[in-house]
């Protein structure tokens, strides 16, 4: 160790404690004084040097973005121009190109500036319905890109907040966004949090509770229901849950047909972020596939989709379904007219081509980030 004043070496050794909160403090002890010194890691100028160094790849207009996001989410709001938010993705966009076509720096570079302006996301309703729509569309997939672990670990400082404006449906449906794009990078304790938090509205047993109906329509459903297939961390006996009450729902016709997404997403044999040990075994979804056997395949191809995600096959005999299972659901998709594609996915191993990655796991992934099967 150097001595600042003296620029003389120190023999010490290490001691370390952990805190109540649960960090971990670290000093060094001098072997022939009393003398001690704080060890600390500067992670924020690691990030500074990080995002400086794909500054360089930016769109020649990013400055001019980072400032349109500075007269909407500034310090000051006095002489803004309350259009200007609602005009704010219009105007990154004429500045640095179609969404869909930002790569993941730019997405991440955008998020920091976003990250940095969060405290006056509570502006207005605009404010924050904005806030979160491009904040969520910037962090997602939530993990991929370097710093990506301490962005989501930060963004998960919001969820104990809430919404400010919690009586706009729209609100209700960017926050819930927000998290299903950010889930990738959520650890099991924060997806077991929201789903708890969004279990109540999912259990068959709210469509006979008069309040929780009324607060549902209020808290955009079909959002949650998208949320909660994509927790794919969750226990395996929370997804059996979760699984089997998307069967109950969807026996009555009036149920979002997103729930045969999420029913897939929840039983699929290849998952987006989560490994192996959080594939449900097969025995598990025999149930489902018999809910989905029992649909029109051809009038409902959600249901279809719903059990090709379920059947497709991984080459790891541990996950996939029994050939005869497979074979199937593959005469039901013949007969049904479905794409080849997917009777192939059920039938052999092969990758997903970007439309049908952007259906299973229901948002394309920012330019330059690659899913790699596993």
């Amino acid at each position: 160790l150097e001595n600042n004043e003296a620029m003389e070496q120190v023999e010490v050794q290490l001691i370390t404690r952990l805190t109540e909160v649960g960090t971990l403090d670290i000093q060094c002890q001098a072997l022939n004084s009393d003398q001690r010194w704080k060890v600390e890691f500067e992670l924020r100028k690691q990030l500074q040097q990080q995002h400086t160094h794909t500054t360089q790849a930016l769109p020649k207009h990013f400055e001019q973005a980072i400032q349109a996001l500075e007269d909407v989410y500034g310090s000051s709001d006095k002489k803004a121009d309350p259009k200007a938010v609602k005009q704010l993705r219009q105007t990154l966009e004429k500045l640095l190109g179609p969404r869909d076509q930002w790569d993941t720096p730019l997405a991440r570079a955008l998020f920091d500036a976003l990250w940095e302006r969060r405290k006056r996301r509570r502006r207005s309703q605009a404010h924050e319905r904005v806030w979160f729509n491009l904040a969520g569309d910037c962090l997602r997939p939530g993990f991929g890109f370097p710093a990506d672990d301490w962005r989501v670990e930060n963004a998960w400082s919001l969820y104990p907040q809430g919404l400010q404006f919690d009586k706009e449906n729209q609100l209700w449906a960017e926050w819930w966004t927000f998290w299903r794009r950010a889930a990738g990078g959520l650890n099991e304790t924060a997806q077991k949090k929201i789903y708890k938090d969004i279990a109540k509205f999912i259990n068959p047993a709210a469509l006979r509770n008069l309040k929780l109906k009324t607060e549902v329509k209020n808290k955009s459903y079909e959002d949650m229901v998208r949320l909660a297939g994509s927790l794919e961390s969750l226990p395996k006996a929370t997804k059996i849950e979760l699984g089997g009450w998307l069967c109950k729902r969807l026996e009555k016709s009036s149920e979002t047909q997103t729930s045969w997404w999420a029913l897939g997403r929840v039983g699929s044999r290849e998952l987006f972020h989560g490994g192996a040990q959080n594939v449900l075994d097969a025995a598990d979804v025999q149930p489902w596939i018999k809910v989905i056997a029992k649909q029109d395949w051809k009038k409902n191809p959600n249901a279809a989709f719903a059990a090709v995600m379920i059947g497709r096959v991984t080459n790891d005999r541990s996950r996939d379904l029994t050939e005869t299972d497979r074979s199937a659901i593959c005469d039901q998709l013949t007969q049904s007219k479905s794409p080849e594609l997917w009777k192939k996915l059920v039938m052999e191993y092969i990758e997903l081509d970007d439309k049908e990655s952007k259906r299973v796991f229901g948002e394309a992934l920012p330019a330059g980030l690659t899913l790699l099967e596993k």
